[in-house]
């Protein structure tokens, strides 16, 4: 099992969110000010250097459930506030949109670039911004870093092996990939692209090695059905100065898209919660504890914050259903695709733009959760 999974877990998925909240946000006008403000807030908590420091330990990957509630925490340590059905929606393009570059990846090193990928976008947010949220990321990369020069290559594919389990059921159904075909429209698959590039430090397919004495004496070269597939030196995805990897970038930016984008929509399924649940997500009491260990760590910086600036927020404005709470959406089909129309989202009218936000304080006793919402 890999000891370090929750990092590169957290990391692109926050990486993703941040990608939908920005492209959201200007689909909807929102002012540069307020997209700006969020943006910072949710870097600057998701970077949180007490927090990065729990992240990057050696530990089990959380289940989707606990995994779940620090990213709720993390989307609401801003102005900004959420309707549950938004959440909904963000969370799980947030997955798809990780899970497709995962297996895109050619070799588990790649992941390494996809989070470098996912830095390096974020900085770009920042940059001419608050000092503050572009220090917790230098820290957070550095710290990142570190953890992979931990790693070696066996490390790696137990990490995929334990991604792969994660997002298993994970199939939310994404315009961005229907329309384009790479994901299959039956059952929200993903459809396996072929290269013709080997990992880096393989031999190409048909290559023989002739061993004298535990010592290579010669190689030969065979007929194989994959022959054609070339080994790129250039690609070592674990060479940080480089990026060799295309996955992991903004594909809600048509410049960045490695995917065709359809520009006039989005479309998600909602997930069947139970469906989906798998039997460690049912184990109450490991989430409970999971609860107290990372997610209560992240900084409430909406307690800051005051209540004048708050504003609520629909992220998908033109679905009917955006407004239903998590029960009602639950019971619509399994099969049902959601769209929204980012042209209509922007003549559409924000309701409850400038409503103060609701109070979200949390009175459970969890030690650490009410560390969240006083780390800051």
């Amino acid at each position: 099992m890999s000891q370090y999974a929750m990092p590169f877990l957290i990391f692109n998925l926050g990486g993703e969110m941040i990608y939908i909240l920005e492209q959201r946000l200007q689909a909807q006008n929102i002012s540069a000010e307020k997209s700006r403000k969020v943006i910072s807030d949710v870097t600057k908590t998701m970077f949180n250097q007490q927090f990065v420091q729990e992240l990057v330990k050696p530990q089990k990957l959380y289940n989707s459930e606990s995994v779940r509630e620090i990213f709720n925490k993390l989307a609401h340590s801003s102005i900004m506030k959420l309707s549950t059905a938004s959440m909904d929606k963000l969370y799980d393009l947030m997955l798809m949109g990780f899970k497709h570059a995962i297996v895109e990846c050619k070799q588990p090193q790649e992941l390494l670039q996809v989070t470098l990928n996912h830095f390096d976008s974020i900085e770009r947010l920042l940059a001419g911004g608050d000092a503050e949220p572009m220090d917790c990321l230098t820290h957070a990369i550095t710290s990142m870093l570190e953890v992979s020069t931990k790693m070696g290559i066996y490390d790696y594919y137990l990490l995929r092996h334990k991604l792969a389990c994660f997002f298993q059921d994970k199939n939310v159904k994404v315009s961005l990939f229907l329309t384009s075909g790479v994901q299959n429209r039956n059952d929200g698959s993903f459809v396996l692209s072929v290269g013709n590039i080997c990992p880096y430090g393989f031999d190409s397919p048909g290559s023989v090695r002739y061993f004298s004495e535990q010592l290579p004496s010669e190689s030969d070269k065979i007929s194989h059905p994959l022959e054609r597939c070339k080994v790129d030196e250039s690609l070592n995805y674990l060479d940080t100065t480089k990026r060799s990897s295309k996955h992991g970038l903004n594909l809600y930016m048509q410049k960045d898209s490695n995917v065709s984008h359809a520009p006039q929509q989005t479309v998600v399924a909602p997930t069947d919660t139970k469906q989906a649940q798998t039997p460690e997500q049912k184990k109450s009491t490991q989430t409970h504890l999971e609860l107290n260990y990372l997610a209560s760590l992240i900084g409430g910086a909406n307690s800051a914050t005051k209540d004048d600036s708050k504003f609520k927020i629909n992220l998908f404005p033109d679905n009917n259903a955006a407004e239903t709470d998590a029960n009602e959406a639950s019971k619509s089909s399994d099969h049902e695709v959601i769209t929204f129309d980012q042209k209509q989202a922007k003549s559409t009218a924000l309701s409850g733009l400038m409503d103060e936000a609701e109070s979200t304080s949390n009175n459970q006793d969890d030690d650490l959760l009410d560390l969240m919402d006083s780390a800051n």
